[in-house]
């Protein structure tokens, strides 16, 4: 069963983004007003004290050996050419490409609301300017709570890993205690995000899975948020997974076409880029100063190879799986 929550996950986050539009200042343009979004709210937040994320701590696991993403630094021409993947749409395509959409042209009939049909093939004007590198890094089912980890155990991974978080235990909001696995496992639940990217930020930031932290006591933030009012690991977790699917849903609709790093540069995603990488490269742009951000994401030990070294080859799942959404006029549930 896929489990996409969208209708309750965009109820929970558009009053969150309300109650702070009256303390932080938006960006001028309509996509940056969106795809900065979190960063108000992480400004906000954070006040008076401006947010500075807390500097990872290396892992103690094995070196990393699996392959990992390569960006495509190629120069776009002038004309894209793009085939439709499940979930696109008309509009979402013309946002992504910065072009209206009767300059998208095709072979066949383009419906102008709902889904396209999937392996179409698209010509675009090239009408952007300075991109991120292409190159898909993390394929969508790997981002959202997909039937690619419907068997996945997230307390036998944790304990079989060894390392803090397998004795981890924390009070969350509602006064139960539970382990730093049932955290995990709560929050991807909560926000239908994928218990194995969960695990792998966590250890990418802050080395809890296979390691410990250098004088053996928890963080109050683990993986650096550092926001006033949210301690602790599930906190953290929750914030991690909201900018996960601020990312990977406002790609898919077309209101997230950029990010905003925390030296206040700006970088457009590459329009044929998944859902699942602009979701990743979009929570590094929070978690990794503009200097480090590229490295994060392709070098030796960027997260994407860190979460093969540890889960194994992430674009195998996915062909069992299927794509993501099915084609079909309905949002799945």
């Amino acid at each position: 069963m896929i489990r996409h929550p969208l209708p309750i996950l965009l109820s929970l986050l558009l009053p969150l983004a309300s109650a702070v539009a009256c303390n932080a200042p938006w960006p001028p343009s309509r996509s940056s007003r969106q795809a900065t979004a979190v960063s108000a709210i992480l400004t906000a937040a954070a006040a008076p004290s401006p947010w500075v994320p807390t500097p990872p701590i290396p892992s103690t696991a094995a070196p990393v050996t699996a392959p990992r993403p390569t960006p495509d630094w190629s120069t776009p021409g002038p004309i894209f050419v793009y085939e439709t993947a499940a979930g696109d749409t008309l509009a979402a395509l013309a946002a992504r490409f910065g072009v209206d959409p009767g300059l998208i042209s095709a072979d066949q009939f383009l419906p102008a609301d709902g889904y396209l049909p999937t392996g179409v093939r698209l010509q675009i004007p090239n009408a952007l300017e300075t991109v991120s590198p292409g190159g898909h890094v993390l394929p969508d089912s790997e981002v959202v709570y997909s039937p690619s980890a419907a068997d996945f155990d997230v307390d036998s991974f944790v304990r079989s890993a060894g390392g803090f978080l397998a004795d981890y235990v924390e009070m969350v909001d509602d006064g139960t205690v539970l382990g730093g696995a049932a955290i995990v496992q709560r929050v991807a639940d909560e926000l239908s995000v994928s218990p194995r990217l969960l695990l792998a930020v966590l250890e990418y930031q802050s080395g809890w899975v296979f390691g410990a932290p250098p004088d053996g006591r928890a963080g109050p933030y683990p993986i650096g948020f550092r926001i006033r009012g949210r301690r602790g690991l599930y906190q953290e977790l929750r914030i991690a997974a909201t900018q996960l699917n601020l990312g990977y849903y406002g790609w898919r609709d077309g209101t997230v076409v950029e990010t905003r790093f925390g030296d206040g540069a700006t970088l457009r995603f590459h329009p044929a880029l998944n859902a699942g990488s602009v979701a990743l490269m979009h929570l590094l742009a929070i978690l990794r100063p503009h200097s480090r951000w590229q490295e994060s994401l392709y070098d030796v030990g960027s997260l994407p190879a860190r979460y093969a070294a540890d889960f194994g080859d992430p674009w195998t799942r996915p062909r069992a799986a299927g794509p993501l959404p099915p084609p079909g006029p309905m949002q799945p549930l």
